[in-house]
């Protein structure tokens, strides 16, 4: 597989497995709600039921329009424990389409990456993205510095100094703020290309 088509399918499950991710939280916040519907409408239950409890004998009138009322709650817990019931499962089977979605996109985002060299894409894919303009981990990215015009260069290694947290991720024509430690400076990133 070419270094395109691998980027491309690398992106495409990346694509899925985020928005696997992202129903997953909407199911979960939709859990989240009904069993705060459930919770209370069975608190209210309960209340009622406590209420009956303590009701006079003789009241048979009140008696029976709190019973009236706890069988329209009981209605009510019923629905609503089946509607929890549904979103947990849900809940289950999206949370296997996330995981599964992310084993793809591992699999693919690997296979862009150099075996020798941890962290670092293969020199096919460097190449692919340095001919698109797309910084990373074993670039070269020639820069020039906005307060005097001058241009420097950095090979991104391990992205711990400020140049390279700056320009990772970025693009040529990218603007960029250095945080370095004798103060923040801006940049225009003017090339990149393989180390």
């Amino acid at each position: 597989m070419d270094a395109a088509r691998m980027w491309e399918a690398e992106q495409d499950a990346r694509q899925k497995w985020e928005a696997a991710g992202a129903k997953r939280r909407e199911l979960h916040e939709r859990l989240v709600g009904a069993t705060t519907c459930y919770e209370q409408a069975k608190r209210g239950r309960d209340a009622i039921e406590a209420r009956i409890t303590q009701a006079v004998t003789g009241a048979e009138g009140l008696e029976s329009a709190f019973r009236g009322e706890v069988a329209m709650l009981r209605g009510d817990c019923d629905r609503l424990a089946v509607q929890v019931a549904g979103l947990q499962k849900l809940l289950r089977i999206v949370e296997g389409e996330e995981k599964r979605a992310h084993s793809v996109w591992k699999k693919h985002h690997d296979a862009l990456f150099d075996r020798d060299r941890p962290g670092v894409y293969d020199g096919e894919m460097l190449a692919l993205m340095a001919e698109r303009g797309e910084i990373c981990v074993g670039h070269c990215v020639s820069l020039r510095d906005e307060s005097d015009d001058r241009r420097f260069d950095c090979v991104l290694t391990d992205g711990n100094t400020p140049v390279e947290r700056a320009v990772r991720g970025r693009s040529v024509g990218d603007r960029v703020t250095v945080d370095a430690p004798g103060g923040a400076y801006v940049c225009c990133i003017v090339a990149v290309a393989r180390a």
